[in-house]
C-alpha cells in the first residue's frame, strides 16, 4: 500500500528532501471555507446532534480538547479513483510514497530525536448522528490525542492518514521535521497518471 501527498509543484523538492511540515489543528479550524476543502472548523473535535430538548429541539454538542500543542501532517491512503478530481485541488502533483512502514519509521525516529511524542493512524470519520457510538467513546478513552484523528464524514473522500507530533507547552508555530531525502521510496506523478493506477 502507498501514501499519497498532493502538493503544488513548488513544494515538491522540499518534501522529497525530507522536510515534513506539521501544522497545529487550530490552523485548520481557523481557515476560511474554500472549494479545496482544507478548512474544517471542527477538525479534531467531536460534534454530536444526537440529543434534543424535551420539546424536540435539536441540541448540538461540541467536545473540544485542550490540545493546542497537537501538530499534524496528513497524507492520503486507500484513495478511490472517483475522488481524484477533488483531491487534485490540493496540488497539481502527487508524491506516491511506496513504502509506508519505512516512511513512518523515518518520521517516528526524527520525532524522537526532536523530543516530540508521536502517533499515527487513519483519520476516523464520523457523522453527528453516530457521535455517541460506543466505538468513538472507546477510541477517545485511549487518550485526548485521539481527538486529533477525528474528522466529520463529509471529508471522508480525502482518506487521510495522519501523523501527529506534540509535546507539553509547544507553541502553535509550524513544526518542521527533517527526516532526510525520501526519493528512494517516493515517486512524483500527475493526478492523471495516478488515476490510471487506481482501481
Amino acid at each position: 500500500m502507498s501514501f499519497y501527498k498532493f502538493l503544488d509543484e513548488t513544494a515538491i523538492e522540499s518534501f522529497l528532501s525530507g522536510n515534513m511540515l506539521f501544522k497545529c489543528i487550530e490552523y485548520y479550524r481557523g481557515l476560511e471555507a474554500d472549494e479545496i476543502g482544507r478548512s474544517d472548523k471542527h477538525d479534531g473535535e467531536l460534534v454530536s446532534k444526537a440529543w434534543e430538548t424535551p420539546y424536540g429541539n435539536p441540541i448540538e454538542v461540541i467536545l473540544t480538547p485542550n490540545r493546542k500543542e497537537d501538530h499534524v501532517m496528513c497524507v492520503s491512503r486507500n484513495l478511490a479513483k472517483q475522488n481524484l478530481d477533488r483531491m487534485s485541488k490540493f496540488g497539481n502533483k502527487v508524491i506516491v510514497i511506496e513504502d509506508e512502514e519505512d516512511f513512518t519509521e523515518r518520521i517516528r525516529k526524527r520525532a524522537d530525536i526532536d523530543k516530540y511524542e508521536f502517533a499515527c493512524q487513519n483519520a476516523f470519520y464520523y457523522s453527528g448522528e453516530d457521535a455517541t457510538d460506543i466505538n468513538i467513546m472507546k477510541r477517545l478513552s485511549k487518550g485526548l490525542e485521539q481527538f486529533s484523528f477525528l474528522k466529520r464524514k463529509l471529508f471522508d473522500y480525502q482518506q487521510e492518514f495522519r501523523f501527529l507530533v506534540f509535546r507539553e507547552n509547544a507553541s502553535q508555530d509550524d513544526i518542521w521535521l527533517k527526516i532526510g531525502n525520501i526519493e528512494d521510496i517516493a515517486e512524483v506523478m500527475s493526478p492523471e497518471e495516478l488515476k490510471k493506477r487506481l482501481v
